[in-house]
């Protein structure tokens, strides 16, 4: 109980494959049979010398990067309808406030700059965040860590307004 099916296919099927083949990644055969025995889904097995030996059928990119299904296209073709560039983000200690309380689930990011955005996960990108906010000792926003950054598209909320009222 508790375990994937992944978890228990390991621990039925492949713990036994690998006391008969310690290598058993390294014969065609075998992931051959295992790819036939897994249906339509994927595994990737990592050697010592960081070698990569894939089961099922995977989604090449052009950069060399494989991809267990064509899902994460979606998002990046919202990104190219959008046009949205790409920010570096450090998580901050910085929350939303709506009615004077703070939502706790509510995480605010931060630029290098200390400008404040929020996660937008239905398009998988930033939006800079110009409601009200707090820290949680009350002090001023972390200071940004390189170390624990990361990129992410972000949209110009500015932008998309003045694009709004040009409309209008």
């Amino acid at each position: 109980e508790g375990m994937s099916d992944t978890m228990t296919y390991i621990a039925k099927v492949l713990y036994n494959i690998k006391q008969t083949y310690g290598d058993f990644y390294k014969h065609p055969r075998v992931l051959k049979a295992i790819e036939a025995n897994i249906n339509s889904s994927k595994m990737a097995f990592l050697d010592k010398e960081g070698k990569i030996y894939k089961v099922g059928e995977w989604v090449k990119e052009k950069d060399g990067i494989f991809y267990s299904n064509d899902t994460y296209l979606e998002n990046r073709t919202i990104k190219k309808i959008l046009n949205l560039p790409q920010k570096r983000f450090c998580y901050t200690n910085a929350y939303a406030i709506e009615n004077g309380k703070v939502i706790d689930y509510y995480p605010l990011f931060t630029d290098i700059n200390g400008n404040l955005y929020e996660y937008d996960e239905a398009c998988d990108c930033m939006w800079e965040y110009l409601g009200k906010w707090v820290t949680e000792d009350g002090g001023p926003i972390e200071e940004f860590d390189i170390t624990y950054s990361f990129f992410e598209d972000y949209v110009d909320y500015s932008e998309k307004q003045k694009q709004k009222k040009n409309i209008s």
